[in-house]
This record gives C-alpha cells, sequence and structure tokens, in this order.
C-alpha cells in the first residue's frame, strides 16, 4: 500500500514540474485592446442570409407568409428567452416575417417524456416541439 502512495505521488510531482518548465517558454499574452474577438462576440450572429424563394417541396415548410411563434413550454426562469430571440433572428435574417404568421411554430410541455427527450412533430401548416 506504501509503495502505491508513493508511486502515485512521484508522478503528479513530477507532472507539476513538468508543467512549471513548459510555461516558462510560452511567449507573454497580448493585451486587451488587441482582442479583436470581443467586438465579434458581441455583433449579431445572424446578419442575412442569401435565400432566394422557391416554392417549397413535399418535405419542406412555407415560410414565406411569415411565423407565429407560441410560446407553451412552461419557463418560470426564462431559460428559453434567449433560445426563442435566436430563433427570431435567424428567421429575420432571412426574411422571414415574424409573429401572426401562417406557419405556427409552438413549443409544449409533454410528461410523457423523460430527462432531456423531447418529440418534433412537422407539417406544412405547423411544427410543434
Amino acid at each position: 500500500m506504501n509503495s502505491l502512495v508513493l508511486s502515485c505521488f512521484l508522478l503528479y510531482s513530477t507532472v507539476v514540474s513538468g508543467d512549471t518548465l513548459y510555461f516558462k517558454n510560452v511567449p507573454p499574452q497580448p493585451g486587451e485592446e488587441s482582442w479583436k474577438f470581443i467586438e465579434e462576440l458581441k455583433s449579431p450572429m445572424w446578419t442575412h442570409h442569401g435565400w432566394k424563394r422557391a416554392d417549397p417541396g413535399p418535405q419542406q415548410a412555407d415560410l414565406s407568409g411569415g411565423i407565429d411563434l407560441r410560446e407553451g413550454f412552461p419557463d418560470t426562469n426564462g431559460r428559453l428567452k434567449t433560445a426563442y430571440e435566436d430563433l427570431r433572428l435567424f428567421l429575420a435574417a432571412g426574411n422571414v416575417p415574424g409573429n401572426n404568421g401562417k406557419y405556427l411554430i409552438e413549443t409544449v410541455r409533454d410528461d410523457g417524456l423523460k430527462g432531456e427527450s423531447f418529440r418534433l412533430e412537422a407539417g406544412p401548416k405547423a411544427v410543434r416541439s
């Protein structure tokens, strides 16, 4: 038992001193003024989709008349707020009109599902999740 403990300690000691040697050769980090990715993170994710109008095929939905987003899933803590907003921004970037449209997108609770399971029912006039 003592030799096992000693072996683990030696292995851990070696890793730590190996990391210390490695960090000696790391160049200094650039200043925050050069962090361009911060501005990218602040910018909108969706700006414009180059979608062209087309007649929907048999397995496609027609969103040209806009969508009607019904937030029916119970969300007392507001955890879905950003998901709904992201969906709206995504569709707006594709020039899909917002609420009160012809295509229904609805979220509902299904007590028959367990954990993080979900069901998605999609059809020509609506999608339900």
